[in-house]
């Protein structure tokens, strides 16, 4: 499942600790988009489909100015361990689509070296879908 224009503001704002800073970055990432997998189990009575999530970590990258006048920008890489717990729910009936994920855990990546980030809390995002007919 693609998960379009993902709501990243809030993991932004945890990790830099400024609202204007985080709408900054933001806007300049853009729309990003994540994916996550899923393994469907349809119920006995067809009315609904539980999804068990395979979550893999949502990469940012954006470049950093320098601080230099002619310095070249470096690039900044924040992973983030996302994990999702509980099941998601599709209603036939409906066309809703009902799923929460948490993003657990916040990541520097210099290289081939990850750095936790130690302050960043735990953020729950709550998803309820409906399809537009």
């Amino acid at each position: 499942m693609n998960i379009s224009d993902f709501p990243v503001k809030d993991i932004v704002t945890s990790i830099v600790g400024d609202a204007d800073a985080a709408e900054a970055i933001v806007e300049q990432l853009g729309p990003v988009n994540y994916s996550i997998g899923y393994e469907p189990t349809v119920s006995e009575a067809g009315d609904c489909i539980s999804l068990a999530f395979n979550a893999e970590p949502l990469e940012i990258s954006f470049p950093i100015p320098s601080s230099e006048e002619e310095g070249e920008a470096q690039q900044l890489t924040i992973e983030v361990e996302v994990e999702a717990a509980e099941n998601g729910m599709y209603t036939v009936a409906g066309s809703n689509l009902k799923f929460g994920i948490t993003a657990q855990n916040v990541f520097l990546v210099v290289g081939e070296e990850k750095t936790a980030l130690e302050n960043f809390s735990p953020i729950k995002l709550d998803f309820d879908l409906e399809k537009v007919k």
